[in-house]
């Protein structure tokens, strides 16, 4: 049993050895450990700090590098910007350098496109142009022409002549392979340095003026401008112009002189300033209105020339030359609806008057045949009429039948009646026409 205690206490003296042993051994293992451990940190610490130091070396290199990199980016894009700015400043002095040269060239161009203009112009002018002493003669085409504005002294338009121009051309026209005829030239006045020294009727300056010409033109342009679908082949026909070089209004008006001393022209027609008051216009005018008028309608030379129309060409001549007819209307201004109302009120005061003899006696003194014409006879029953009802409506034209082939005394006698219609009859004249009234006995 001894033994068994001592080998108790043997084995447990082992296993406390052991165990001692065992302690130690972990306890240095520990220590070991905590060494081994702590040497580790240390060396971490120091690889940190070693890490850090070369971390913060590296990063100071490169720093410096990234500094001195930015600093050498920078040098480059100075020099790169300051070397395209030297290339841009280059390219603005090269595009204003071409720039003046391609607005010299469009300028050479454009003066060049100018003269070969005006080439091909007197290239196709002198093709249609001929040289005469007193001026210029050329073809024009009637688009050129169509705006020729009219001579303020100019004689008023005839509408009646216009309309026989423009039915006479119309005909031409349609007989001779669609052209119209180019009769006469017209006559245009030009000045040579291009002032505009001329007045035409509209009271305009120009310097470019119809003298002769004018019916004729606007019968053209009335033609013209009714051609529909013929507008561009009307338009390009030629005409004859003849250019007379004239430096004022004066030499217009002695070339405008010249050039109708051969055609009928009376006083009025020569007067100047016709654009205040124009006695030949007003005369124009009042035919008109005797031509439209119902009493007085005289569609042909040929029914005029009768007892019972006015000739109406005749009768306009005849006022153009009586003197004093024409200063009357001049200082008195006198319209063309003045001297129709005055003429109207001339034929009433006849009728009137005539209304009263017996018929018989009327038509011996107006040396009518016995065998009354169909008009005659009319006349006779208008007046039978007026004389029983005193009704106006019958009043009709009897001028013509007591002035048949009579023109003159019957200008005299119109005068007489114009005076007194608007009482003009304090009026003198130092041409008095010796003329005397035709009196009808009742």
């Amino acid at each position: 049993m001894y033994i068994n205690n001592i080998n108790i206490f043997i084995n447990n003296l082992k296993m406390f050895s052991n165990f001692f042993n065992n302690s130690n051994q972990k306890e240095n293992e520990n220590k070991e450990e905590n060494e081994n451990k702590e040497n580790k940190e240390e060396n971490e610490d120091s690889e940190n700090e070693n890490e850090e130091y070369e971390n913060e070396e590296y990063e100071d290199s490169e720093n410096e590098e990234n500094e001195d990199s930015e600093d050498s980016e920078n040098e480059d894009n100075n020099n790169l910007e300051a070397m395209l700015k030297l290339q841009y400043n280059g390219a603005l002095d090269e595009v204003k350098k071409w720039k003046k040269k391609a607005e010299k060239w469009e300028k050479k161009y454009d003066k060049q496109k100018v003269s070969n203009k005006k080439l091909k112009e007197q290239l196709d002018e002198s093709r249609f142009s001929i040289e005469t002493i007193d001026g210029k003669i050329r073809y024009k085409s009637l688009e050129e022409i169509k705006n020729l504005t009219i001579y303020d002294d100019q004689r008023p338009i005839n509408k009646k002549h216009v309309q026989d121009i423009k039915n006479y051309q119309l005909e031409y026209y349609n007989t001779y392979n669609n052209t119209l005829h180019d009769c006469l030239p017209f006559i245009v006045a030009i000045q040579p340095d291009g002032i505009p020294s001329f007045i035409n009727k509209s009271g305009k300056r120009t310097n470019k003026i119809l003298i002769d010409g004018q019916h004729r033109l606007q019968a053209l342009n009335q033609i013209l401008n009714e051609s529909g679908n013929n507008y561009k082949k009307i338009s390009k026909l030629r005409f004859t112009i003849k250019y007379i070089q004239c430096e004022d209004m004066d030499e217009v008006h002695q070339e405008f002189i010249t050039i109708n001393k051969g055609l009928p022209l009376t006083k009025n027609d020569l007067d100047k300033n016709k654009r205040e008051y124009s006695v030949s216009e007003e005369l124009v005018n009042f035919i008109e209105r005797l031509e439209e008028h119902i009493l007085f309608d005289s569609k042909t030379v040929r029914k005029q020339r009768r007892r019972c129309y006015i000739y109406i060409k005749i009768l306009k001549d005849r006022i153009n030359e009586n003197q004093t007819f024409s200063d009357l209307m001049h200082s008195q201004h006198i319209k063309s609806k003045e001297l129709m109302e005055a003429f109207l009120n001339f034929n009433n005061e006849l009728f009137i008057q005539n209304s009263l003899l017996d018929f018989e006696k009327f038509r011996k003194k107006i040396k009518a045949k016995p065998l009354l014409t169909k008009a005659l006879n009319n006349l006779k029953n208008k007046l039978s009429m007026f004389s029983a009802t005193r009704d106006e409506k019958h009043v009709t034209n009897i001028i013509t039948y007591i002035y048949y082939k009579k023109y003159d005394q019957l200008v005299n006698d119109f005068l007489k009646s114009l005076k007194q219609h608007y009482g003009f009859e304090n009026y003198d004249s130092d041409e008095e026409s010796e003329e005397e009234e035709i009196e009808i006995e009742i």
